[in-house]
């Protein structure tokens, strides 16, 4: 004669269920996390290879930002080849642009929520981190116009860095700005200050950092194409000499 289940005989089977789901479900998100950013890496790695292919052809030169039509517009918005002038030529899959754990919308129309590239502060010209580090580093930065102007295109030479191996140029990056709302952005600073763009603040935001986005991990992108997944207290021992990031909360943090 069939048996039926008792209500206590259910309820253990449930609890077994539940402690099993509890014990797999970690190790899944841990599994996910890892998977995002492995991919997160080689879209970083795809990014600066195409970069590096841009300076080959012209002079060594990698664009940081690039004065079009009065309007100033960063490496990504030419990588993706945004808008209709002789600039924007799609170089790169827009989809490789932006981290998939840190922004999960599409590039935006200024592409300004990309990954970020190093800002070097450079209209800075008394205390800004490449008058700090340039004898370090090296004298890499390249600009169409006077140190201390606005509106002038900036680009960064590959040759003229001193250890490109140790040079971070892409990594995680995020900001908040003055009305609490936050982001992924397209540059960050190593002394973690507000992007400077050319000398002039941007407009409403804050510091613009590193962020290990990764479970305590960021992904970043060296000069020379390398690009890897470190930990975010090993991003000052670089050449950046990181000393503040965001955490993977988005909490300011100094390293």
């Amino acid at each position: 004669m069939k048996k039926d289940f008792t209500l206590i005989e259910l309820l253990v089977v449930i609890a077994i269920i539940a402690i099993l789901a509890g014990l797999i479900m970690p190790a899944l998100g841990h599994a996910q996390a890892t998977a995002r950013a492995t991919e997160c890496v080689n879209n970083k790695k795809q990014v600066m290879t195409v970069l590096r292919m841009y300076g080959n052809d012209h002079a060594s030169m990698i664009p940081y930002m690039i004065d079009v039509a009065g309007t100033m517009r960063p490496y990504s918005w030419i990588l993706a080849g945004k808008g209709e002038d002789s600039y924007a030529k799609e170089m790169v899959s827009r989809k490789v642009l932006f981290c998939n754990t840190l922004n999960k919308k599409e590039l935006n129309d200024g592409a300004t929520n990309a990954f970020g590239m190093l800002d070097v502060d450079f209209g800075n010209t008394t205390s800004g981190w490449y008058e700090t580090n340039k004898a370090t580093v090296g004298r890499f930065v390249a600009k169409d116009g006077a140190r201390a102007t606005t509106g002038k295109s900036v680009a960064y030479v590959l040759e003229k860095m001193k250890s490109p191996s140790d040079m971070i140029l892409l990594g995680d990056s995020f900001f908040v700005d003055n009305s609490d709302q936050d982001d992924a952005f397209w540059t960050f600073n190593p002394d973690g200050g507000k992007p400077k763009f050319n000398h002039a603040d941007s407009e409403g935001a804050n510091d613009t950092r590193i962020t290990t986005i990764h479970r305590g991990n960021t992904t970043v992108a060296y000069a020379d194409g390398r690009a890897e997944s470190i930990a975010g207290a090993s991003l000052k021992a670089t050449s950046l000499k990181v000393s503040k990031i965001y955490d993977d909360n988005f909490k300011p943090k100094d390293l």
